[in-house]
């Protein structure tokens, strides 16, 4: 079975924001939408945006090239299509708290890890 996928920890910090927000502890998706427009504003290769994508992978360790593929560091970083992908990654985190608790974060990013051997985007996790 593939490593975790870029998507699903992605979606594991989107629905850990939607359910502190519930809880109505609205800090992480906060932090999610500070980070991300910190991102942007410092630019694709700023500390900034590693630090947005590093909070991803905070609750399960990124697999062998996701942090690079994130962080455009790898074979994809002059591709079009995961330069979207990395966008709407940074743009989705800057809705924060109002979308609601980062709720749409996982957005226009399925597939990021096409490529990666170490995570099979088309295969889905068992559990």
């Amino acid at each position: 079975m593939a490593n975790t996928r870029i998507i699903d920890l992605v979606r594991a910090k989107r629905d850990a924001n939607v359910k502190a927000g519930k809880g109505k502890d609205h800090k992480p998706a906060k932090r999610t939408g500070d980070l991300a427009v910190a991102a942007i504003i410092g630019g694709l290769q700023s500390p900034a945006w590693e630090i947005y994508m590093k909070h991803f992978g905070e609750t399960t360790p990124f697999a062998a090239g996701q942090l690079e593929r994130m962080c455009a560091r790898d074979d994809t970083k002059d591709s079009g299509t995961f330069n979207e992908k990395r966008a709407y990654l940074v743009a989705n985190g800057t809705c924060g708290m109002t979308s609601p608790d980062t709720l749409n974060l996982d957005v226009e990013v399925n597939s990021i890890d096409d490529g990666l051997a170490a995570c099979d985007p088309n295969e889905v996790p068992e559990g």
